[in-house]
């Protein structure tokens, strides 16, 4: 866990939860994204929760790894997670973010699916909504969605259908990472049609270029929004590149997704949230 200095001013401070990949763990998903130096530039507290045999139950019914094979309360872990950090920091109830990475992104996805009445907006990187829970996905209020999807990524295919990872078993469906986008756009009442733009391409040499739709007039001040990285693979853009290209394809340099998420992620809170729960000033 990332404790920030800004803590020991004692005001309630956000809380992001970043959640590793399939196979991955928190040392991973830190070494991956670097995102302590993220949470201490501008004051939030990050958790970096281990799921099961290095797996996250993310709710697809066809997967076969441990922790979806022993139906594992993911869901309930994770806001154990939460309700424990709220006691032990002055954690802003209204301020609580989940991000994760391909397994972690899936996961993050069920999370805006079954605590909307706990977290404020989510990051999905590399992965979609599985496509069992769809039909069930009912949030209790609008979620924030950012989504971050290569269209080249080879495991978790852009247009949706079977992930796959080579010498592994069957690893679920997926949908679209556009119909993800339009899924989570019809479910925060959003108004029909999205803002469409390019980001620079800063970095010519990546070979991959970003295009952004937004959705931002939808209820409670939520807002969807879908970055396509033209080229871009199974990767954290602006991160480390932690496998050959080969196996899951190319980083994209034109961002930070880091900035990306925490500028998403600041400009949405849980709006008619409770009080938050009282903590302790953060140590010394």
């Amino acid at each position: 866990m990332k404790v920030p200095a800004a803590a020991r001013e004692g005001r309630p401070l956000p809380l992001v939860l970043a959640l590793h990949g399939g196979g991955g763990t928190g040392v991973h998903m830190h070494r991956l994204t670097g995102l302590d130096a993220t949470a201490e530039k501008y004051g939030f507290f990050l958790v970096y929760p281990e799921g099961v045999e290095k797996s996250w139950n993310d709710g697809r019914a066809d997967m076969r790894s441990v922790a979806a094979r022993e139906e594992v309360a993911d869901v309930d872990f994770l806001r154990a997670v939460l309700d424990e950090t709220r006691s032990t920091y002055l954690v802003d109830g209204t301020r609580v973010y989940v991000t994760g990475m391909s397994n972690g992104a899936m996961m993050s996805s069920r999370v805006a699916c079954e605590l909307a009445d706990r977290v404020a907006a989510v990051a999905l990187v590399a992965g979609t909504m599985p496509r069992s829970i769809q039909p069930e996905c009912a949030p209790a209020r609008p979620v924030s969605v950012m989504l971050l999807h290569g269209t080249e990524d080879p495991i978790v295919p852009y247009a949706g259908g079977e992930v796959k990872l080579r010498g592994f078993a069957a690893r679920g469906m997926v949908v679209s990472a556009d119909a993800t986008a339009s899924e989570w756009a019809r479910l925060d009442g959003c108004e029909a049609g999205a803002t469409e733009r390019a980001v620079p391409d800063t970095n010519p040499s990546d070979g991959s270029t970003i295009r952004v739709q937004a959705w931002s007039r939808c209820r409670e001040g939520a807002a969807v929004e879908l970055w396509k990285i033209q080229g871009g693979g199974h990767t954290w853009p602006g991160g480390w590149q932690y496998m050959n290209e080969k196996f899951i394809g190319t980083t994209n340099r034109d961002i930070d997704a880091r900035e990306e998420i925490w500028r998403f992620f600041a400009a949405h809170s849980r709006q008619a949230a409770s009080p938050p729960a009282a903590g302790r000033p953060s140590p010394q």
